[in-house]
């Protein structure tokens, strides 16, 4: 599967994180603030069952001079649907829903695929499935989780065990305060850093 596809279903997944509990474990967890851990994080997300917001997205990439700048809207459904709409600066849908994904481009056009077909994409997938289920276990397996900062100001770090998510993403970083995710961060292993703003939508 092409790089851009794999990735695009990376940045997917870390819009997922706004709108989603971040489980925690016991083998790859560490509680690092004493005023908010891990497990009230989660409990305090768990609630979520649909979101509606806007993004504001900046891209860095070390081809290029300038960033790549976008904006649109991210649709979440309890338990497994999620999109991400893209209206600036060109019309772009990416959605996974169970298992199909879809990717719709105009430089890639529209394409769809199950992630049972692709063996490198599945355990990203599965890593968001597992937080849609609450299932420790194999979130665990795929990533290092570490919080820190007081409830008010709290950052989470996602840093891939999977070798599979490694080569290409190097930590998924969400910041937020209380029960309200303001920024997700998603490091790239070639140095690409993506940086998204997400605003909710008023119910």
């Amino acid at each position: 599967m092409p790089r851009r596809l794999i990735l695009a279903v990376a940045l997917v997944a870390a819009a997922t994180i706004v709108a989603l509990p971040v489980n925690s474990t016991s083998a790859q967890t560490s509680d690092i603030s004493t005023d908010w851990t891990i497990g009230q994080l989660s409990s305090a997300l768990a609630r979520v069952e649909h979101v509606d917001g806007v993004f504001h997205e900046r891209k860095d990439m070390t081809v290029l001079d300038q960033p790549l700048l976008s904006s649109g809207f991210l649709h979440y459904r309890a338990p497994n649907f999620l999109e991400k709409q893209v209206l600036q600066p060109e019309p772009q849908t990416y959605r996974i829903d169970g298992n199909q994904v879809l990717v719709e481009t105009p430089q890639i056009g529209r394409r769809e695929f199950a992630l049972d077909s692709y063996p490198g994409v599945r355990p990203l997938a599965e890593s968001i499935r597992a937080t849609l289920a609450g299932d420790q276990a194999s979130l665990a397996r795929y990533f290092h989780l570490t919080l820190s900062g007081p409830r008010e100001a709290w950052s989470l770090s996602l840093q891939p065990i999977d070798e599979q998510i490694a080569e290409r993403i190097s930590a998924i970083v969400i910041s937020g305060s209380g029960d309200q995710v303001r920024r997700v961060e998603t490091i790239e292993t070639n140095g690409d850093r993506t940086v998204m703003d997400v605003t909710p939508l008023a119910p």
